[in-house]
């Protein structure tokens, strides 16, 4: 199929209404968030200058002459060598056969969740996303226990909460229905499930799920 031809039939496809099921919140970082916090986190350059560096970029501008100037600006790799970074740091590109790396990425990205900030970005973008791709009823699930896993200060309430905030902001901002899967995974211990499903997180949690159109 010609190029041009296939790059029609591609947005007909994403303006048709879609549904879509059992979407991975932690799954559904944008790749800009992840080069974000790679160099917030990774990196350990103040979020300032990340933000500004990054927005440039977007726009296109030139920053050589503000890299000259600012030793921790000059840290973030071109955009071609941050792409490349920031890749091989979080996602699975090619098909490997080692087990541990496939699980070392996972490993990398559960460390970023170190906050509820994050976690409500994720949830918002995470939506806004999906919307933009022309979905209409959106199903989410997610795992309150993974994101606290490399984090063991979060609560599991605050995490709900979060998500929840996320998603509300996006739907006041786009008309479509969103649900949720909280899941428990099952290597936890018996007090952690407890502490997942209790009546006051749990009920809370599933009462405000949705908006339906």
């Amino acid at each position: 199929m010609p190029a041009e031809e296939l790059a029609r039939l591609r947005e007909k496809i994403r303006a048709l209404p879609k549904v879509e099921l059992h979407r991975h919140l932690e799954g559904s970082l944008r790749f800009s968030t992840l080069c974000y916090y790679y160099c917030t986190d990774v990196l350990k350059i103040p979020a300032a200058i990340v933000i500004d560096e990054l927005a440039a970029r977007a726009k296109g501008e030139t920053t050589e002459s503000k890299a000259d100037q600012d030793s921790d600006r000059a840290r973030i790799p071109p955009q071609d060598q941050l792409v490349e970074a920031v890749t091989q740091y979080f996602c699975v590109a090619k098909p490997t056969d080692s087990l541990t790396a496939f699980l070392k990425k996972f490993e990398h990205t559960q460390a970023l969740f170190r906050t509820y900030e994050l976690v409500e970005r994720m949830a918002y973008e995470c939506v806004e996303d999906s919307y933009n791709e022309g979905t209409r009823v959106l199903e989410i699930r997610y795992s309150p226990t993974y994101i606290r896993g490399g984090n063991p200060e979060l609560k599991l309430d605050e995490i709900h909460a979060a998500v929840l905030r996320g998603i509300n902001r996006a739907q006041e901002k786009y008309p479509m229905a969103v649900g949720l899967i909280g899941i428990m995974d099952r290597h936890c211990e018996p007090e952690v499930v407890q502490e997942v499903g209790d009546g006051r997180t749990y009920v809370r949690f599933c009462c405000r799920l949705c908006r339906i159109i």
